[in-house]
């Protein structure tokens, strides 16, 4: 045979082995990757995404709701599961940045729980909305007074993000796992080791930005302040909440109407009633504003704060009692 011939057989069938070998490998990967794929062509997920990153909680709830009733129409097999758990934790999340932790977390949990268990190639969206849901149920845990288990989700969120490389690509989640487990520390009275988170959630958030206005900036300064407080140091508790309501001079802002309530327990710690008495009346306005506008969230802390109105209008002395709620 001619040897030319036979070099061309075996050329052709290399080619055919290799273009074979390649397709399998292709249709595997196609096969493992179905989440990206399917939320790809739902631009409302990506959306909301952003809305949360502009800390838009309306925006963040219409995008995600309608998001998820995309993805619950489309994910019609069994491996579209991680699809729709992701869209079930971006849910979670809206619902709980409107006030609606109930109902919250009942799509919080289980998508947790299904994405904790998801194995798939390509899974940047899975980790993400694994995180978003541990986040948000951080704070729920917080805000419901369970404030060991906000730790603990906190601690299980930071420990994902440096297992897997994402402390510098998602920093402001990073920055705010570092957050809620420093304000639940203060809660527990750790105020040595609370300190020290708030300070490293300042110091974060310095490396992304230099605004001032930025919440996270601000939310850390305020809990500083908070725990000079409660460690009976007004002193220098006012630099810090004077820096946080500074920056948070911004229309409708909620973290100005947190930041002038703390600042008016340290003015009253600081035996300054009349200053304290016209800034907590200026945080339970602001908070009255907000109170309209999410009125799932906001009324229960309108009440704790227009008692401590009442109470340094009629002592003229009294602290505002509490703290940060969330």
């Amino acid at each position: 045979m001619d040897p030319g011939l036979v070099t061309l057989i075996v050329l052709t069938l290399v080619s055919v082995l290799l273009a074979t070998a390649i397709r399998i490998v292709a249709l595997r990967l196609w096969r493992r990757t179905p989440t990206v794929r399917l939320l790809g062509h739902v631009p409302e997920f990506a959306g909301a995404f952003r809305a949360w990153s502009d800390s838009d909680p309306d925006r963040f709830l219409d995008l995600a709701r309608r998001a998820y009733e995309k993805v619950r129409l489309a994910a019609v097999r069994p491996r579209h599961r991680n699809a729709l758990a992701c869209a079930e934790a971006l849910l979670g999340a809206a619902l709980h940045h409107v006030g609606r932790d109930e109902e919250a977390v009942t799509y919080l949990l289980p998508a947790r729980e299904a994405l904790r268990a998801a194995k798939e190639r390509n899974s940047g969206y899975l980790e993400a909305c694994y995180v978003l849901a541990t986040h948000s149920l951080a704070w729920i845990a917080d805000v419901a007074g369970d404030h060991a288990e906000a730790v603990k989700l906190a601690d299980e969120g930071l420990r994902r993000h440096v297992r897997n490389g994402d402390q510098r690509s998602v920093i402001q989640i990073y920055q705010q796992f570092v957050l809620v487990r420093a304000n639940n520390l203060f809660k527990l009275g750790q105020y040595e080791v609370a300190a020290q988170d708030a300070q490293q959630c300042l110091r974060l958030a310095r490396t992304s930005t230099e605004n001032d206005s930025d919440d996270t900036v601000i939310m850390a300064r305020a809990l500083s302040a908070e725990i000079a407080l409660a460690t009976g140091n007004a002193e220098a508790a006012l630099p810090f909440i004077e820096a946080a309501v500074a920056g948070a001079r911004q229309p409708g802002s909620w973290t100005l109407a947190e930041a002038l309530y703390i600042q008016a327990q340290v003015l009253a710690a600081l035996d300054r009633p009349a200053d304290a008495l016209r800034t907590v009346t200026e945080s339970v306005e602001l908070t009255r504003q907000l109170a309209d506008k999410l009125p799932a969230r906001y009324p229960a802390i309108l009440a704790d704060r227009e008692a401590a109105l009442a109470d340094l209008q009629a002592s003229g002395t009294s602290s505002p009692p509490g703290t940060l709620p969330q």
